[in-house]
């Protein structure tokens, strides 16, 4: 390379041996091609017959498709019967072909899945009958059925409003409930004891293990007390574990099987401490809303020995004050709140609810691992927020949502968010790792932020977090996710953009999953989506 560089001018004989040289490097950079190419058909044939291999195992698996498709219960495929419409794709599948036919019929979840929905007299002539197929080709294989009755009329004229046809359906399938296995129910009470008087057996659920009652309370006449008998039956279901329940009518009425309950969800909060009392094997409760009824409370605070995941929907901050106030959960797994401003009383931007929260955990002492509070219309303090994670020192998710906060000057000088992406740093060099949340595996952060300052620093906040946690001497956090939301001109967003991307390609090399969601408060749409693997 020297001699290349010099001026020297090559002799006779050094043109020669360089074209030598020359002539049998192209010979070689010709073996390399050839070589690459021989490769490269190689490649494309192994490449085709993978393909070709692949086609043949989706087309195998679509011929046992039948077999395979949905659940044991046959979700996707149920019959649906309604006033002007009717659906069986697992009827119109078994006459494809003998093959689909024998298939079909060899399995029986396929025919176990109905709901009807009635609000008229239906045009068929032949659904109850088919419902009767139906059954038939289920044969003793548990049953989901879904029954749907919505009239304006009184029981006595049922028979005219739903006619022959929709009687029948209706009758055939309460035949069934004794082969049912999850049943979900809209039918007023009074139409359910005017078609139990036509039922000649003894109703009875032995293998009924959820159940769901979607029945309003604006939908029920009566007191508990005139509960209709298909109600009172539920407390004998030996294998019930999980029920859905619209209403507080049945808790009122006293008619479940509390102690072998397991799974409980409530569209009403108003019997909640209560249910924890009498379900000792409680192990998932969800309560969405209070409502117009605060809970009803007991003397002493209850203890749910067994449950394990706990979420409260929509609910005001004055009611959950009340039911933190009333509850120990020793065994908690998994939290999830979203609560609103007070439902009674003047309006408050306050969580009022934080002290008891905060209490209900210190005398609780769970093993929490995961944490999920969305905030709308009411903010935490930073040092409450702070408090709650020093206490929960086994956490490995945590999900924080104030984007539906509402904003005034007090709570933008306090800002919590970065504030608490402050304390969840870990000081370099600190021996022992993350002293607030140390086993802290994913934090999900939902903010919208008042100005683009506000972003900056909440920005910087979360990635400078990120960086001690990962670079720490028990390094734990894996996922971070950011969904940020502000006002900003496109110059700012997109500088802004390009600094998060940087500093999550940065993170990445360190084996943290970084996910920055940015939207402009004034679109509908994400202005950028900035993704690191």
């Amino acid at each position: 390379m020297e001699v290349l560089k010099s001026r020297a001018v090559p002799t006779g004989p050094q043109v020669s041996q360089t074209l030598t040289f020359i002539t049998e490097e192209e010979k070689e950079v010709e073996r390399y091609d050839t070589e690459i190419q021989k490769l490269r058909r190689a490649m494309d044939r192994l490449e085709s017959e993978k393909d070709e291999i692949q086609g043949k195992i989706r087309d195998r698996r679509g011929w046992i498709s039948i077999s395979r498709s949905d659940d044991d219960d046959g979700d996707g495929l149920e019959l649906y019967i309604s006033p002007k419409h009717i659906s069986s794709r697992t009827l119109s599948l078994s006459h494809v072909s003998s093959q689909w036919r024998n298939a079909a019929i060899s399995l029986p979840q396929l025919w176990s899945s109905i709901t009807v929905y009635l609000d008229a007299r239906p045009e068929f002539h032949d659904a109850d009958s088919l419902a009767a197929l139906y059954l038939q080709r289920a044969k003793n294989h548990p049953l989901k059925l879904h029954l749907v009755v919505r009239t304006g009329t009184s029981p006595a004229m049922l028979p005219h409003y739903l006619g022959q046809q929709g009687c029948s359906i209706l009758r055939v399938l309460i035949s069934a409930l004794p082969w049912c296995r999850r049943l979900v129910v809209e039918i007023p009470d009074e139409f359910l004891d005017f078609l139990y008087d036509h039922y000649q057996e003894t109703l009875s659920y032995p293998l009924l293990e959820s159940f769901s009652d979607h029945i309003s309370e604006d939908d029920r006449q009566g007191s508990f007390l005139e509960i209709s008998r298909f109600w009172r039956i539920l407390g004998n279901a030996p294998r019930l574990k999980k029920i859905c329940l619209s209403s507080d009518f049945l808790v009122d009425a006293d008619v479940l099987p509390y102690g072998q309950l397991t799974d409980v969800d409530l569209l009403s909060g108003y019997n909640a401490v209560y249910i924890l009392q009498v379900c000792a094997n409680i192990t998932t409760f969800m309560v969405t809303g209070f409502y117009e009824r605060s809970p009803l409370l007991l003397d002493t605070p209850v203890v749910a020995q067994n449950l394990r995941c706990l979420k409260l929907h929509g609910c005001n901050s004055d009611d959950l004050a009340a039911f933190f106030k009333s509850v120990t959960l020793p065994s908690l797994i998994s939290l999830s709140v979203d609560s609103y401003s007070p439902g009674r009383g003047p309006p408050s931007l306050v969580w009022i609810c934080e002290d008891e929260f905060i209490s209900m955990l210190e005398r609780s002492l769970a093993p929490l691992q995961e944490l999920n509070l969305l905030f709308g219309e009411v903010y935490p303090t930073s040092n409450g927020l702070m408090q709650i994670l020093r206490l929960c020192r086994q956490l490995t998710s945590l999900e924080i949502d104030t984007s539906m906060v509402v904003y005034d000057n007090f709570t933008e000088q306090r800002a919590f968010v970065p504030k608490l992406l402050e304390g969840l740093m870990v000081a370099e060099g600190s021996p022992h790792g993350p002293c607030m949340a140390p086993r802290l595996a994913e934090i999900v952060m939902k903010e919208e932020a008042t100005s683009e300052s506000a972003a900056l620093r909440i920005a910087e906040a979360a990635l400078s977090m990120a960086q001690s946690r990962v670079s720490s001497e028990a390094p734990s956090l894996k996922r971070l996710q950011l969904n940020l939301k502000y006002r900003a001109n496109p110059g700012v967003e997109a500088s802004t953009s390009q600094m998060l991307k940087e500093e999550c390609f940065e993170l990445a090399r360190k084996g943290l999953v970084c996910e920055f969601f940015l939207e402009v408060s004034s679109r509908k749409t994400s202005a950028e989506v900035v993704q690191t693997y």
